[in-house]
C-alpha cells in the first residue's frame, strides 16, 4: 500500500496517495512486514509520509487510538512500579493479576 501510495503521489494524484497511506496506517498494528528491514523505522516513515499526504491533499486524517500490546513476565517486573500500560497505577494494582492469569 506504501508503494501505490508513493506511485499516486508521484503521478499528482494527491487524493488518491492519501488514501492509500492511510490505509497502510491502519494497518500497522495487525500488519504483516514482508519486505521491511527496520519495521520500526517503517512504521515512523508511514505515519510521517501520512501527514505530509494529508497537508498536501488538504485532507485532516482521522486519528485512532493506538493499540498497545505488551506481556510482562511477573517475576522479572517490580511490583510497586508504574505499570507500563500508561494508567499511571502501580502495576501490582493495574496488569499484575491480568498477566498471572493469561500466563
Amino acid at each position: 500500500m506504501a508503494g501505490l501510495a508513493r506511485l499516486d503521489h508521484a503521478a499528482g494524484r494527491l487524493r488518491e496517495a492519501f488514501e492509500w497511506i492511510d490505509q497502510c496506517y491502519q494497518a500497522l498494528d495487525k500488519g504483516r512486514f514482508y519486505l521491511a528491514e527496520d519495521t520500526v523505522a517503517f512504521k515512523k516513515a508511514v505515519r510521517h509520509t501520512r501527514i505530509e499526504f494529508a497537508r498536501q491533499a488538504g485532507e485532516k486524517p482521522r486519528e485512532q487510538p493506538v493499540e498497545m500490546r505488551f506481556k510482562i513476565d511477573p517475576i522479572d517486573y517490580p511490583r510497586n512500579k508504574p505499570c507500563p500500560c500508561g494508567s499511571g497505577k502501580k502495576y501490582k494494582l493495574c496488569c499484575m493479576r491480568k498477566n498471572e492469569e493469561t500466563g
